[in-house]
């Protein structure tokens, strides 16, 4: 293969193996990265050509940077993250790749958002294609306000304002165990559970 001819190969789709004979088989450069050493994703964990853990079970985790060695020839995996992952990162997330990944690691709900996410981009479900691209700490905001709008109901009281419009006997420098004590004396039934008979 001559000078230049990589690039051409990523264009045409289409490259000649150096398999002997005569007849020269044809591959896809996809199928020539299919082929190289698997390379595991710093971000899903996953190694190159296993069964992708979002797929529906026959996609496989697909690897879309490569380069051929000069001296031997051999198509080799470069950078760090599978194709689903980079799209996944760089169409929702602000953050960098190194960023991304630590912070996901400190908080599971800012990960298990990712991993639907990137879940969507396997199965090209397309139910996230109108998501805005965020930074990791906005898209923790907006997971703690979907979560905090899901369970607010009821009407809320500080402990000191319900002592007091409850006119049970407290001290305003009573820290929050002293006054839990207190509303229990006073209201012995709000800290027990009631069994059904």
């Amino acid at each position: 293969m001559g000078k230049g001819s990589k690039a051409a190969c990523k264009e045409s789709g289409k490259v000649a193996s150096s398999g002997g004979g005569k007849k020269k088989k044809m591959t896809t450069w996809q199928d020539e990265i299919a082929a190289a050493q698997p390379k595991l994703c710093i971000s899903c964990e996953q190694m190159a050509g296993e069964i992708d853990k979002h797929g529906d079970g026959d996609a496989k985790v697909k690897w879309h940077r490569a380069d051929r060695s000069r001296t031997s020839g051999e198509v080799y995996l470069t950078g760090d993250e599978c194709y689903h992952c980079w799209d996944t990162r760089r169409r929702y997330f602000e953050d960098d790749r190194d960023t991304l990944n630590t912070k996901r690691k400190d908080n599971s709900s800012l990960d298990a958002r990712y991993n639907c996410l990137r879940k969507d981009r396997v199965l090209k479900l397309g139910e996230h294609k109108h998501e805005e691209k965020k930074a990791a700490d906005a898209w923790v905001a907006e997971i703690e306000a979907e979560f905090c709008e899901a369970f607010e109901e009821g009407a809320f009281y500080t402990l000191l304002r319900f002592c007091k419009s409850h006119k049970i006997k407290h001290s305003e420098d009573d820290n929050e165990d002293t006054l839990i004590r207190k509303i229990r004396r006073a209201w012995p039934s709000m800290g027990s559970r009631r069994t059904a008979s």
